[in-house]
């Protein structure tokens, strides 16, 4: 795909590209993989002048004002309720590992919202008179829900498509595998038009600096909670509809925001559990020191959200204020001693006293920041200090009136919602975001060690995520052993800071609290201790392999720890059950190939589409694995021998044995290719080596070294690669040279003049698994294969031998290069391609640049 004159896409390091991503195999993969899945039917008046533009770091938004991706107000409505949405995230219609061409077509997906794997969502409009929505016109029918979203990266639609953007006033970010719960804030609950209440995502990660939530104080506000009662409102007869039906561009307008925030509402906020964070002192929250009558509050550094930096808020709509009652100790609530003497102001936990000094006016000041009012004296402001006291935080007062200019921050505070169940329930695996490789692996060796081992999909490196409302946290269960859980033994004498594997003890060094990054990471803290977090030493080897994992205090002087993991859902299913050819990425024409001779040998030869290099993949749930048959006898599975007395490392075709050496495991890479792990040992798996095999082939062998190349495409044999239509073929070197005829009927590369001529139909035959390409120009015209280096030609091919092979062509899209190959089905080792005086001919496949395509759709 060329690249854009105007330069305007900004490149891989400026955008957040996928990471919003809920789908993991799209947020993982490199985006110029997902850029090759967007562009292979981009629209041909784009071509040379625009390409996917993702949306940079930083976005100028609709008001004209620079502002980073995070902290862009987006729109989605949805029929969806919260119970779903806040849990799962928006996860697209489309979810599988090898979309087809219309699953990653943007613009049908923007024009007609056709399955695939983007997510819809709208920019808010800032205009002079007022904030403005893009609307579907049915959102006053029925139980509808806005959504509130403020997330990374994204296809700015409008600068993808320019002037063939189809609804460009809905001005529309598309997100290529959906959209994590974590970025969406709010949802506004309407029926018929109305609004019932607000919620709010306490699960949100916020970037802030952000407006708040537009609110009246006639709307409710409800701090969401997983399977709240009332959290699932939907209507039942609309529940078979599309989740993008209310996001059709052409079904909705441009109108003012009914929802403005009152400048003088009482309740800005739901009641709830939050943390009160000072803007004067990142990550400083308001903290109850003393639990006592009387104890002391002040501000304090984060210690991992403990309960003394955990307040529940009580609106009292009587008073038109807030009580705000300490979450370690509920008889204790936010106190100004306004009565003391000598007069004190000092904040302090006191029990319930009726006093209006118990009592708190939320006064909002700008983006999400507030300041706190008391209400015995509404001149009065809670205000930190910046001197320490004696209890190692900074000292909190209530002063008279606002500060002066270059103290106010003194004055402003955030109100963080305190959420501690940030992933559903799973199986995950731990991935450190440093060292991608590296995966918390249980050792299952005596010392019952737990360490950090180089990823090799195994059920050692399985976890169970199981979250407990009573401790706000995690437990995690070992995907080995059931009965072990990944465990700091605080208690060792000596002391220890290793992780190990012991079965349940009930005690807090067996939970774990984990919290999100602003970069979609996680650190993982643990209960015994909320000051020490899972940390993995890169400069200390583990006795078994891998390196040492230890608990350790968050604190950036230890350069050779590193707290952030990925957390990722287990999916061992990552491709459909069916027949594929598998092709190596290294030695592209090289496949899988059983030589069907006495000795059973499978190894890698160039690819001809014959049954040898057939192989029918079926997943077994129990295994969590694949068994690989063979395409030329089906009673022959793909193998390695581990057994053999000489320890060989070559695969065989056997029978069914039921031995673990018969399954594979299949393991994406993030440029699209696959590893395939054997199940005995998964360190195995399979390369092709730079040494002949006995049958003209390549030698393959599992290895759990660097020998050979061990990364392979899954090409799905019979599928339908492009859907039927009239397109232009492009050569990959130039998008504007494409395949025409002359007047003796053979194909030609000649300059794109938008003639008939040149205008191809592709109909797919299901029953030869093939395409016909015929002439778009005359009826019954089309492509015809001769022999190698023999010209094709254009001729009748719906005679009476229609069903001639030499009439059928398999087109096959090569993640890798970013194009398509077009095979003869009489003989696929042949595909089409061009000679130096422009001819177009048929050679054995090479993947060189001269035989590769673009499909552009007419």
């Amino acid at each position: 795909m060329p690249k854009p004159d105007d330069g305007r896409a900004p490149p891989p390091e400026i955008t957040n590209g996928v990471l919003a991503a809920v789908v993991a195999w799209i947020r993982f993969v490199n985006l110029e993989v997902i850029n090759l899945y967007l562009t292979r039917n981009w629209p041909q008046s784009l071509l040379g002048v625009s390409e996917p533009r993702w949306r940079p770091i930083e976005v100028r938004d609709t008001d004209n004002v620079v502002r980073l991706d995070r902290r862009q107000r987006l729109v989605r409505w949805d029929r969806r309720p919260p119970n779903e949405i806040f849990l799962n995230g928006f996860v697209p219609i489309v979810t599988n590992e090898n979309p087809d061409w219309s699953q990653t077509d943007l613009y049908n997906f923007a024009k007609s919202n056709v399955p695939s794997i983007f997510v819809s969502t709208t920019k808010t409009q800032f205009k002079k008179n007022g904030k403005y929505v893009w609307t579907p016109r049915s959102a006053n029918r029925g139980i509808v829900y806005q959504y509130e979203i403020y997330a990374p990266g994204g296809l700015d639609v409008n600068e993808s498509l320019s002037e063939q953007s189809p609804w460009p006033n809905q001005m529309e970010v598309a997100f290529p595998g959906g959209i994590q719960n974590v970025y969406i804030r709010s949802a506004r609950e309407l029926h018929d038009g109305r609004v019932q209440r607000i919620w709010i995502n306490p699960n949100f990660l916020d970037p802030n600096e952000l407006a708040p939530i537009a609110c009246s104080s006639r709307t409710p506000q409800v701090m969401w909670r997983e399977n709240h009662p009332d959290g699932g409102n939907k209507d039942s007869g609309r529940a078979q509809i599309s989740p993008d039906e209310l996001m059709y561009g052409g079904d909705g307008d441009v109108v003012e925001d009914p929802f403005d925030n009152e400048t003088d509402n009482a309740q800005p906020f739901p009641n709830g559990q939050f943390m009160i964070e000072s803007v004067l002192n990142d990550n400083y929250f308001l903290d109850l020191a003393q639990n006592k009558q009387g104890g002391i509050v002040h501000s304090h550094a984060y210690n991992g959200a403990w309960l003394n930096q955990r307040w529940e808020f009580i609106y009292d709509s009587s008073k038109k204020a807030y009580k705000i009652k300490s979450k370690l100790n509920a008889n204790l609530l936010l106190s100004w001693d306004s009565n003391a003497n000598p007069k004190e102001m000092i904040l302090r936990g006191y029990t319930v006293s009726g006093s209006n000094n118990q009592y708190w006016r939320i006064e909002h000041v700008n983006d999400e920041c507030y300041r706190l009012r008391n209400l015995e004296n509404l001149n009065m402001i809670v205000t930190v200090q910046n001197n320490f006291n004696l209890l190692g935080g900074k000292e909190v007062l209530v002063e008279s009136g606002i500060s002066t200019s270059g103290k106010d921050n003194n004055q402003k505070w955030r109100m963080r919602p305190v959420s501690f169940q940030v992933i559903p329930d799973g199986n995950y695996r731990i991935f450190n975001c440093k060292l991608p490789d590296i995966v918390v692996d249980y050792s299952n060796q005596n010392d019952h060690l737990i360490h950090g081992h180089s990823f090799l999909d195994s059920n050692s490196q399985e976890w169970r995520f199981t979250y407990d409302d009573k401790k706000e946290s995690y437990k995690i269960i070992s995907g080995l052993n059931s009965s072990l859980f990944l465990s700091w033994d605080s208690n060792a004498n000596p002391k220890e800071v290793i992780l190990r594997a012991y079965t349940n003890s009930g005690s807090n060094n067996q939970y774990w609290r984990i919290e999100q990054n602003e970069d979609g990471s996680y650190k993982l803290r643990n209960m015994a201790d909320l000051s020490l977090i899972m940390q993995l030493d890169y400069q200390k080897n583990s006795p078994h392999g891998g390196l040492n994992l230890i608990v350790h205090n968050d604190s950036k002087d230890y350069p050779n720890l590193y707290p952030n993991w990925k957390i990722v859902l287990v999916s061992y299913k990552c491709i459909p059950d069916g027949n594929y050819n598998i092709f190596n990425r290294h030695m592209p024409n090289i496949v899988i190939d059983s030589s069907n001779q006495k000795d059973a040998l499978i190894h890698g030869h160039a690819y001809c589409a014959n049954n040898n290099q057939k192989w029918s993949f079926v997943y077994d749930e129990n295994k969590k694995a694949y068994k690989i048959k063979s395409g030329i006898n089906s009673a022959l599975w793909l193998s390695w021998d581990s057994n053999a007395a000489s320890k060989e490392i070559l695969l065989r075709a056997y029978t069914e044995s039921g031995s673990l050496n018969q399954y594979w495991r299949i393991e994406l890479t993030n440029d699209g290719s696959y590893k395939l792990r054997n199940l005995l040992n998964l360190e195995k798996i399979i390369a092709v080596v730079n040494k002949n095999s006995p049958y003209g082939g390549k030698e393959l062998i599992v290895s759990d070294s660097n020998e050979g190349w061990s990364n392979w495409y899954l090409n799905r044999i019979g599928e339908v690669v492009i859907p039927d239509g009239k397109y232009r073929i492009a050569t990959k070197v130039n998008y504007k040279k494409v395949i025409d005829y002359n007047r003796d009927r053979n194909l030609v590369i000649m300059d794109n003049i938008n003639l008939a001529s040149s205008e191809w139909e592709i109909k797919y035959d299901s029953t030869k698994k093939a395409y016909n390409i015929y002439s778009g120009q005359y009826f019954n015209i089309g492509w015809i294969y001769q022999n190698k280096n023999f010209y094709v030609k254009v001729d009748n091919i719906d005679g009476t031998d229609h069903g001639d092979s030499r009439y059928f062509w398999i087109i096959e899209y090569s993640i890798q290069y970013g194009c398509y190959m077009i095979r003869s089905l009489y003989d696929p080792s042949h595909a089409v391609g061009y000679s130096n005086n422009n001819f177009v001919v048929t050679d054995t496949s090479t993947y060189s640049d001269n035989q590769l395509f673009h499909f552009i759709p007419i």
